[in-house]
């Protein structure tokens, strides 16, 4: 098993998409740096009875929900690249047990998928919390028990939208397929759902 979970990590490592994927999450997770700084700027110039009323989304939230997408996609990439390119045979050959080579790749995916979100949200929160300071800004994770216990849920259920876009990628063998079956069940069916 040691020796198919090096394989998968390795293979998952040199992958383009993979370092792509992760800089992805990088920009956005700087992106968000930017928000709570623009944010502090715009609520620093507002006179003193506008500030009580002023609030801002969750940035810890708001990443969160854009992790769970592109690691979705990094989930289905995982699989479908070796499909396309005719390498996910070569690997079936070296290793027959299909069923442990897909169990082999599903945990690789999955810590990484882990570990790049609870970075990413670390950082957002910590980095936001200090950017905002002491200013009394409504709508934000706290630093707390309850805040961590969040970053690690959102950690988890990442990585869950990863291995559904693996598990997606390993039926339809189609990247374009799985992405937008991702994006109905991500996105489009939570919003129907709403409305009904």
């Amino acid at each position: 098993m040691a020796d198919i979970l090096a394989a998968e990590w390795l293979k998952l490592r040199t992958a383009r998409s993979t370092w792509l994927v992760l800089g992805v999450v990088a920009v956005f997770t700087a992106l968000m740096l930017a928000v709570a700084w623009y944010f502090v700027g715009t609520w620093d110039g507002l006179a003193p009875e506008l500030r009580a009323h002023a609030a801002m989304g969750s940035l810890p939230t708001l990443m969160g929900w854009l992790v769970s997408l592109i690691m979705a996609v990094f989930g289905a990439v995982a699989i479908t690249s070796e499909c396309g390119n005719g390498m996910i045979r070569t690997t079936f050959l070296a290793m027959p047990n299909r069923a442990l080579v897909l169990f082999a790749k599903a945990v690789v995916v999955a810590v990484v998928t882990f570990v790049a979100t609870e970075a990413s949200l670390l950082i957002t929160l910590l980095g936001s919390a200090a950017i905002l300071g002491d200013r009394p800004i409504g709508g934000q994770t706290p630093i707390d028990a309850g805040g961590l216990v969040f970053v690690i849920a959102m950690g988890l259920s990442t990585a869950t939208f990863a291995l559904i876009g693996l598990g997606l990628g390993a039926i339809t063998r189609s990247g374009l397929a799985t992405v937008v079956v991702l994006a109905l069940v991500w996105y489009i069916v939570p919003l129907i759902a709403a409305h009904v």
